[in-house]
This record gives C-alpha cells, structure tokens and sequence, in this order.
C-alpha cells in the first residue's frame, strides 16, 4: 500500500509541476509577445515598409539566433522571420531581445541572409543592395 501512495504522490507532484510551467507560460510570460510585436512593427515601419508587402512572416519563440558568433552571447528571444513581395532575394530575420544591453530604441536586432546566395548572411557593403536595410536609431 505505502508503494502505491508514494507513486500516487510523485504522479500528482509531476502533474501540479507541468501545470504550473504551462500557465506560467502562458499567462504570466505573454507581454514578451506583445513587446516584441510592438518594437519590430515600430522598427519595420521605421523602415518604410508596408504591412501589404508581407509575403511571408514566421515567429519563434524563445529561439536562439542561427549565427554561430551571436549564439556565445546566450541571448534567448522572439524572431520574426520576414520575406517581402518587393524584396524576394532576402530573408529578413528580425530578432527581439528583452535583455538586449544596447543603445538601441527598440531592442531589435535585424539580420538579412541571402537566400540565392545560399543562406549567407548579408555584411558591409552588399547591404546597399537590399531594400529595407537595418536602421541604427539612438534613444
């Protein structure tokens, strides 16, 4: 009998447990999307890009950055994944980060890949090919 209260304890411990991680987060964790979604549609709306030209939007949640450089920093956030209609050549990935220790406005980090170029990331001077370039705001 002892067996079987000891495994009716660890199953009511296991289940109050996973119960408590799904609401955490989802009822106490969700202004991280409401955050993120405000800054990058500030930040692409301070890019001059219209809603209409959306051809595809993906959003992770707390995903880590694909760059192996930028994957040592630990930073953990909410991507969006964007192609623009006018802009097919590139992916745009637009990364939200409520720990992000900069200068920037909106604490959104956006890096444009390649997709002809086989996924590669998009540096210093090919960037005056793309339409909707990063923007370095200031407070």
């Amino acid at each position: 009998m002892k067996k079987h209260k000891v495994i009716l304890s660890v199953l009511i411990i296991v289940i109050v447990g996973f119960t408590g991680i799904f609401v955490y987060d989802n009822y106490f964790k969700p202004y991280k999307w409401e955050k993120a979604e405000e800054n990058i549609s500030r930040y692409i709306k301070e890019q001059g890009v219209s809603k209409e030209n959306i051809s595809e939007i993906t959003k992770l949640k707390d995903t880590a950055l694909r760059e192996e450089n930028l994957k040592k920093s630990n930073l953990k956030g909410i991507i969006y994944t964007i192609t623009y209609k006018d802009d097919p050549k590139y992916e745009y990935q637009y990364f939200y980060v409520d720990d992000m220790h900069d200068t920037k406005l909106y604490k959104v980090a956006l890096l444009i890949y390649d997709l002809s170029n086989g996924n590669k990331r998009v540096r210093g001077e090919d960037l005056k090919n793309v339409k909707y370039p990063p923007l370095y705001l200031d407070k």
